[in-house]
């Protein structure tokens, strides 16, 4: 009982952590710069936005000064587990956190199988995976700087 009640709120969480929390690329409060756009760090080697109608990966600030990214990242390289946790993109200065901060992700669209985003003081932002990585959708993420 108590491993089903479990599982039930981890699908719950996980249900609306990936349908519900991506926001607009621009809104009243932020403007998104998209990583692969012309104002852009780019993403590093073996990384790209998903496509297939998905949010590009993206960053900001709100009026507070947290830093928001959104949006779908694909790997392209040969599915593969990622250990250790490999670079997506650096945020450029201005937009990077004051200490790091972890976040537990789903990847490749399953409840069971999962990944680590790190957002580090230096910029980095990457992923570590305990299983095979395809795509990762990583929701709406916020940084408090």
């Amino acid at each position: 009982m108590k491993v089903l009640f479990s599982t039930i709120i981890v699908s719950v969480f996980l249900f609306f952590m990936f349908f519900s929390c991506t926001p607009p690329l621009e809104n009243d409060e932020m403007t998104y710069i998209e990583v692969a756009g012309a104002d852009g760090p780019g993403f590093a080697v073996n990384f790209a936005d998903y496509g297939a109608g998905t949010q590009p990966v993206a960053f900001g600030l709100d009026s507070d000064g947290n830093i928001h990214i959104t949006g779908t990242v694909n790997y392209t390289a040969a599915n593969a587990v990622i250990t250790p946790p490999q670079t997506i993109f650096t945020l450029p200065s201005g937009y990077r956190p004051s200490a790091a901060q972890y976040f537990g992700i789903t990847i490749n669209g399953y409840s069971n199988q999962f990944g680590l985003i790190s957002v580090l003081p230096n910029g980095v932002v990457a992923i570590g995976t305990s299983s095979a990585l395809d795509w990762c959708p990583l929701g709406h993420l916020v940084i408090v700087r």
